[in-house]
């Protein structure tokens, strides 16, 4: 095509296997003794996590094993920015106290997907709530619960843009405006999904709908005390993403 492709209708080349439904998607990945594991959710907004009973979860069909963060050890995940303080990076698994309806609280693993979600609604946290907020200006208030206790605040980084005080000093008219916008939840087709198999030097292979391979690298390999080299992320044909699997 000569010139511009402004106004253009362009062709897609990726366009006839997909709708072939020749599309390789995670769940589509082949991969040997496959477990599949589904996570239990805080339903509570913000509150101390006392325990996590699994006893009846352990028996259900074919469940092979039921993990907190007391189990696995992991370390926090990256805040993804270094403006951001590492304290408070999130656990991959709650540990002490939970921060967010859905917050995670334990993994189920079965052999079968079904076994796995029927066996994560038979896991009991036993949370004691606490009061919470759920904007960021009511977060920010004095004496507003504090999300990471040993940061003290919830307001971990600040910037500031514009010319410097005195810069409307003699302008005939000065706007002061709040501007609000909706919140955002980006739907894509496949949903967020990773398939990982161990490899036998120790490193792992980790096939991961997303749109940040190198951050998926780092972020794992910082979680499971492993050097970069040793996670290799694939992102095989992903149902969409806009943003949301960064």
């Amino acid at each position: 095509m000569a010139g511009s492709i402004f106004g253009m209708p362009v062709r897609r080349s990726e366009d006839p296997r997909f709708l072939r439904g020749e599309g390789t998607y995670i769940a589509n990945q082949p991969a040997a003794n496959e477990l599949h594991m589904a996570a239990v959710h805080s339903p509570e907004l913000f509150g101390r996590l006392v325990s996590v009973d699994t006893e009846w979860a352990a028996e259900s069909p074919g469940v092979v094993g039921i993990y907190t963060a007391a189990d696995l050890g992991l370390k926090p995940l990256g805040t993804g920015t270094r403006a951001v303080p590492r304290e408070v990076s999130r656990p991959p698994l709650a540990t002490d106290r939970v921060r967010f309806v859905g917050d995670l609280v334990a993994v189920v693993l079965a052999e079968t997907e079904q076994q796995a979600i029927d066996a994560a609604g038979l896991v009991w946290p036993d949370i004691e709530p606490e009061v919470g907020v759920s904007s960021v200006a009511d977060a920010i208030e004095p004496g507003a619960p504090v999300l990471f206790e040993d940061v003290g605040t919830n307001l971990v980084h600040e910037s500031h843009q514009g010319t410097g005080p005195g810069a409307l000093d003699e302008a005939d008219v000065v706007v002061d405006l709040t501007v609000v916008n909706q919140r955002l939840a980006a739907v894509p087709l496949e949903p967020s999904a990773a398939l990982a198999i161990p490899r036998v030097d120790g490193g792992i292979d980790i096939y991961v709908s997303s749109q940040n391979v190198f951050g998926h690298r780092h972020s794992l390999a910082r979680a499971l005390g492993l050097e970069p080299e040793q996670v290799r992320t694939i992102v095989p044909d992903m149902g969409g993403g806009f943003g949301a699997k960064f």
